[in-house]
């Protein structure tokens, strides 16, 4: 296998696994629909409507373009989503931080529940890179197709003995 081949499985394997996460955190947010609800009151920077909305549009967001993504529905597309989406819940974070708000992450329900801190910032915003860098890995590497090998009659012939 070549390294070009193993780069892209890498990328695949990787953007995979960013989406059957994200997949995965709307699902959990759905189950536990109620505490996905309380824990975006504390996300006070955001208007209520806006915050009524994110308890609805987030988890379906979540579910349905990490589905898109596993599905092979174009997959370009849905991986700069996903990164863009990421990018967006680490911009939101880190501006109630500035503000001096303390939201509630609540990223996978209750599971991983944890009230947020301006010292575990620095641990979230570095997970939230490494799964946007995964993204954008798989990203520019989709872009690059290999192309099929073309011999000409006279290349071909050239070359017999």
């Amino acid at each position: 296998m070549s390294g070009r081949n193993v780069a892209g499985s890498l990328s695949f394997i990787g953007a995979s696994a960013v989406s059957a996460a994200v997949m995965l955190a709307g699902l959990l947010k759905i189950w536990e629909i109620q505490s996905f609800r309380t824990s975006l009151e504390t996300w006070t920077s955001l208007p209520g409507p806006v915050r009524d909305s994110a308890a609805v549009l987030v988890p379906l967001l979540e579910v349905g373009l990490g589905a898109a993504w596993l599905l092979g529905l174009a997959r370009r597309r849905t991986t700069m989503l996903l990164a863009i989406m990421i990018a967006s819940y680490s911009g939101v974070y880190f501006w109630h931080l500035v503000l001096g708000a303390r939201p509630d992450c609540n990223c996978f329900g209750t599971l991983l529940k944890r009230e947020a801190d301006a010292a575990q910032f620095p641990v979230i915003l570095a997970r939230n890179t490494a799964l946007i860098g995964l993204l954008l890995w798989y990203f520019l590497d989709a872009r690059i197709e290999p192309r099929p090998l073309k011999a000409t009659i006279e290349q071909v012939d050239s070359c017999a003995v």
